[in-house]
């Protein structure tokens, strides 16, 4: 070793001069070096507000009987995950928004308990078998860019028209890049429309939800097959 120090110069938790990723994530002004220091912050009530990622991370401990608040925003970067996130306890909520959660699991996350999640605006989540595993008495709030790839599964035979965030809104099924994360479609046509899925409690497959108003043609019905009501 040379013995040299680098006297950091840090914008957005790298260094300017070296390149070394110090921090990755901040709360207001205040660098951590892992996401799990942010959330220990706010769990312990060092820190307040919203943790913003700096750069890709790994792994995510879960949730369980935990009031605190968590609000994470990705800034476009990923959490990866090797099994899915694991949120229970009346209480215990997680916001996600701006980025991606990828599990390499069976669920990207699962509720249990009166548990809670939102996932915020320009979120995609991913699980082998399900995106997102709702347990009866759990809340899932959806925006109406969510991208959930692998699908979603409501315990207690809830529908899953109930998760769409407005009634502007529908269900889309998605193409995956070359990357192979499922990405929405630019628009709703009746190929992609996934109007039949919403009376059932499960769905595997990717897909999306989009903001679509109705519009009924000549033939009675709309570009995404819903047909007009017919009135005697």
């Amino acid at each position: 070793s040379c013995g040299f120090t680098c006297e950091h110069d840090i914008i957005d938790g790298k260094c300017q001069k070296c390149g070394t990723q110090i921090y990755a994530a901040v709360i207001g002004d205040t660098g951590f070096r892992s996401l799990s220091d942010a959330r220990s912050a706010l769990k312990n009530g060092t820190a307040a507000g919203e943790i913003k990622l700096l750069c890709d991370v790994s792994g995510f401990s879960d949730i369980s009987k935990d009031s605190t608040p968590y609000v994470i925003d990705l800034n476009g970067y990923t959490i990866s995950v090797s099994s899915y996130v694991n949120i229970s306890g009346d209480g215990s909520t997680l916001t996600l928004k701006n980025g991606k959660l990828l599990s390499e699991g069976q669920y990207g996350v699962i509720l249990y308990s009166g548990a809670s999640l939102i996932l915020g605006a320009n979120m995609t989540v991913k699980g082998k078998d399900y995106a997102v595993y709702v347990n009866s008495g759990t809340n899932l709030t959806l925006s109406s860019d969510t991208v959930l790839q692998g699908g979603l599964y409501s315990g207690g035979g809830k529908k899953l028209e109930t998760y769409l965030p407005a009634e502007n809104t529908i269900f889309v099924s998605c193409e995956v890049d070359a990357d192979g994360i499922a990405v929405r479609p630019t628009e709703v046509n009746r190929a992609n429309s996934l109007l039949e899925i919403s009376e059932n409690s499960s769905y595997q497959g990717n897909l999306a939800v989009m903001e679509h108003e109705h519009a009924y043609g000549n033939d009675g019905s709309c570009i995404c097959g819903k047909a007009a009501a017919v009135i005697l």
